[in-house]
């Protein structure tokens, strides 16, 4: 009788990982890794960013569910973007997201409302862990606001050429 690989001495998978075995009859060496919540990659073999957000009570007034999109930027190609939804539980203050992609921006958005920059790295890490908080002065306003009627009236691509004059005014 052959032992598949998960059933060896030592765990294929780091980290608490769960070992699943393909199926015998196709692959005795075969397995795939379930990892725990804070790892990621073939083996669970790399610990990946954790998030500390605190969510001050105006905030935990208005709603208990946060969209968390986290955007990679990059030179010479189309930037990734990934959304996570997360609740806001009752009685906590603080909600703590992993992301196993390393990132440049953080935001948090109320669902149809306001969107927040919560973090702003240069460097893409894979592994850190960040305390931080959701600020009102850190607020991104709508693009409406900031626009004049006058400029508010143009077609989009001729809007567009008017947004870096707004981010240098409005710092």
């Amino acid at each position: 009788m052959t032992r598949s690989i998960c059933q060896l001495e030592h765990n294929s998978c780091e980290y608490n990982g769960l070992c699943v075995p393909t199926d015998d009859r196709i692959d005795l060496k075969g397995f795939t890794c379930f990892c725990q919540e804070d790892h990621s990659g073939e083996r669970c073999e790399r610990k990946i960013n954790r998030i500390d957000i605190r969510v001050n009570e105006e905030i935990r007034s208005r709603t208990s569910l946060l969209l968390i999109h986290f955007i990679t930027a990059f030179d010479r190609s189309e930037h990734e973007r990934g959304t996570l939804l997360k609740k806001v539980a009752y009685d906590q203050k603080m909600i703590t997201v992993y992301i196993a992609q390393p990132f440049h921006l953080l935001f948090v958005q109320i669902p149809k409302q306001d969107y927040y920059l919560t973090i702003f790295r240069e460097k893409l890490t894979y592994s850190s862990y960040i305390q931080t908080e959701i600020q009102s002065k850190k607020r991104c306003f709508p693009m409406n606001q900031l626009l004049n009627d006058t400029v508010r009236q143009y077609e989009y691509f001729q809007r567009v050429k008017y947004y870096p004059l707004l981010c240098r005014k409005n710092i």
